[in-house]
């Protein structure tokens, strides 16, 4: 059966109006009937369109996940306008923060689902730098994604205690994520070592667990290269 334009509209709704109350009260807390309110239909409605409670949260991801990633993959291709739209678009975005923090929070399969969607994304981005010459392969990429996601959705989660060490309440105010985000890429992109002595010591100290099954090692990661002053 074919969807009229009306009938994507009226599910367009209905996602929004469960995006934003998922954000709000977090997913367990949020009913069908609660989406069905919001968005002013039934909750036969909401059924008939996403089948479940479930089906609604996976449109959210799916909704989320290609609205962030859309803006990412720019950002790493060197694009400097669209780091200057992402900026300009914080409160914008302060929802897109507010769910993934109560989707992750809560737990359980869909805390799984959510966090290697956001994976999946996060390898996508890798991939596009790659190609951009931005980013380099990384030795273990799995572990790379897995701790980068982890970096990243921490962040979320902790956004007021971060926000109240650099001046603010939110992470997304534009004083606190200026600093965040620029102390962030300097880290990425400058290192905190000044050389390779600690990673060989790790390395040394794992003897044959590293590297792990299933990783590569870069030939031309950086060692013993002088680091440029950021300031």
């Amino acid at each position: 059966m074919s969807s009229t334009p009306e009938d994507l509209s009226t599910a367009a709704r209905i996602r929004t109006a469960a995006f934003g109350l998922f954000a709000e009260h977090g997913i367990r807390a949020t009913t069908v009937r609660m989406v069905a309110d919001a968005a002013g239909v039934s909750a036969g409605l909401v059924l008939h369109h996403f089948g479940s409670k479930h089906g609604l949260r996976t449109a959210c991801d799916e909704w989320l996940l290609e609205r962030l990633g859309r803006d990412k993959t720019a950002t790493v291709q060197g694009d400097s306008a669209a780091v200057g739209e992402m900026t300009s678009q914080l409160a914008e975005l302060s929802p897109f923060m507010d769910y993934i923090v109560a989707g992750l929070s809560e737990g359980g399969e869909g805390a799984d689902r959510l966090f290697d969607r956001v994976c999946d994304m996060t390898d996508d981005i890798i991939t596009e730098g790659t190609r951009a010459g931005t980013i380099r392969e990384p030795a273990d990429r799995v572990a790379w994604v897995t701790t980068l996601t982890a970096l990243s959705c921490g962040a979320s989660i902790l956004g007021g205690q971060v926000a109240r060490r650099l001046g603010g309440q939110k992470l997304l105010d534009p004083v606190v994520y200026t600093r965040y985000a620029l102390a962030s890429v300097e880290l990425f992109t400058y290192g905190m070592f000044t050389d390779d002595r600690f990673m060989t010591t790790v390395i040394n100290a794992l003897g044959d667990a590293y590297p792990p099954p299933g990783s590569t090692t870069d030939p031309e990661a950086p060692r013993d290269t002088p680091q440029e002053d950021p300031s």
